[in-house]
């Protein structure tokens, strides 16, 4: 127990057993207690419970917890594992002076829209990162992903079919590759990843036909691809470069260099999204006049009209970043991006606009660091968006976005959503599981 003089205010966070103030001449204010008011989870799912306990006078104050379904481990930190039912963790305060504060969290246990427990799809060496999910015509659904445990770093294979997984090591150069990128047309996959070398990298492309991977081919210097093929079947794809987004086309069997993307400011390389329209792609990058804060630029193409932009949003703040996208049922794009809040400059959220829609609207605004947003959307028009949020999980929510759920037990990275024909959702992502670190699936489909 700590003992500090009277009249001090005293800040409790994330703070497990009974923290203690010293003696003091005032007795008329009862402690304050500021805590999230619900949550989500599933089954057997842990997660820490972060709270502030101030009390004005510096009394010693006495905090109890309970739950009626879950179980509360209370330690340096709060951790609630969730039971099989509804639930409510009460808190209480007690300052010993007759003032007794109560707070209560409403916890939904249950799968959200109906998502499996996450298992892990492959196990490999141990350090699985940058998963890339796709589903083909029949139902079977791939993952792509680097391990970094070999060396050079290697490219795997998963299919997952009738509730089963298998996975491959994939052989597709002798060289490290990583960041890899599919892309679903009807039976047949296409690959792009970064190659490194001792002083580049390279942007390759491989496809997937009949169960076996064509040869490697090298696209164009630069990293971070992202695909997509139009509605006359010519396959395009855009990457990174030092002078900033290029794009290439597939054209006889080869990739040539495409029409300039124009640039006239800083571009944040860290995530780049290509979506294909009919006859025209778009894509969007974060970007920035002052390399400082970045807004987001919305890129068109068209083999006629060749690359323009427009600012798809101006930040609201001084940092928009990460944009994702996707294409509905009818070929709309939605696009995801992390938003940084005008309330707490520290708080970055997740925002979501529509190409039919004007304003973006929030998908969380929870107090911290979201990152990473990714984003589907199955036929009935309603977005699924995953994220990382500030507990360094993996949460997904549905629009209209008015809770959201931890999809993963334990810390998660690199999302990536797809939807089947039939229209479920399925999410990857990486994960540690015990030591070592796996990827990991989860899936509304029955």
């Amino acid at each position: 127990m700590a003992n500090h003089s009277a009249h001090v205010a005293i800040v409790y966070f994330v703070c497990g057993g009974c923290p203690t103030v010293g003696p003091t001449e005032l007795d008329n204010a009862p402690p304050e207690i500021e805590i999230e008011d619900a949550f989500s989870t599933l089954p057997g799912f842990s997660r820490t419970i972060p709270f502030t306990i101030t009390d004005e006078e510096g009394d010693e104050v006495e905090i109890t917890w309970t739950a009626v379904s879950g179980e509360l481990i209370v330690d340096e930190v709060v951790t609630y594992k969730a039971g099989e039912k509804d639930d409510t963790i009460v808190i209480i305060a007690d300052d010993g002076n007759h003032n007794v504060v109560t707070a209560h969290i409403d916890v939904t246990v249950g799968a959200h829209d109906g998502f499996s427990p996450p298992e892990p799809i492959a196990i490999t060496e141990g350090n699985a990162k940058s998963p890339s999910t796709a589903i083909l015509d029949d139902g079977s659904i791939h993952v792509v992903w680097h391990d970094f445990t070999e060396d050079p770093t290697a490219l795997h294979h998963a299919i997952g079919q009738d509730g089963e997984w298998t996975s491959t090591l994939m052989n597709l150069h002798d060289g490290k590759c990583i960041r890899p990128r599919l892309l679903a047309e009807g039976d047949q996959l296409h690959l792009w990843w970064d190659q490194w070398t001792a002083d580049k990298t390279t942007v390759y492309y491989s496809s997937w036909t009949n169960g076996s991977w064509s040869a490697a081919q090298e696209v164009a210097i630069g990293e971070k691809p992202s695909g997509a093929f139009l509605s006359d079947g010519s396959l395009h794809v855009i990457y990174f470069t030092e002078s900033g987004p290029a794009h290439s086309q597939y054209i006889d069997g080869v990739w040539v260099d495409g029409d300039t993307m124009p640039t006239n400011n800083y571009i944040n390389d860290f995530r780049l999204r290509l979506v294909a329209i009919d006859d025209r792609l778009e894509a969007v990058v974060a970007t920035s006049p002052g390399e400082v804060g970045y807004d987001i630029r919305l890129y068109s193409w068209t083999a006629a009209q060749k690359w323009s932009f427009e600012p798809l949003h101006t930040s609201q703040y001084s940092s928009s970043d990460e944009p994702e996208g996707s294409l509905d049922f009818a070929s709309q794009p939605y696009w995801v991006w992390t938003e940084q809040t005008l309330a707490d400059e520290w708080t970055f959220g997740v925002a979501i606009k529509g190409s039919e829609e004007e304003q973006p609207s929030w998908v969380t605004k929870e107090s911290g660091s979201s990152m990473s947003p990714t984003v589907t959307i199955p036929p009935d028009k309603t977005p699924i968006v995953a994220w990382i949020n500030p507990r360094e999980s993996i949460s997904l929510a549905r629009a209209p976005f008015n809770t959201a759920i931890d999809i993963s037990d334990g810390r998660g990275a690199g999302p990536q959503l797809a939807v089947d024909a039939e229209g479920f959702t399925h999410l990857v992502y990486y994960a540690y599981d015990d030591s070592s670190q796996q990827i990991w699936y989860s899936t509304n489909r029955p």
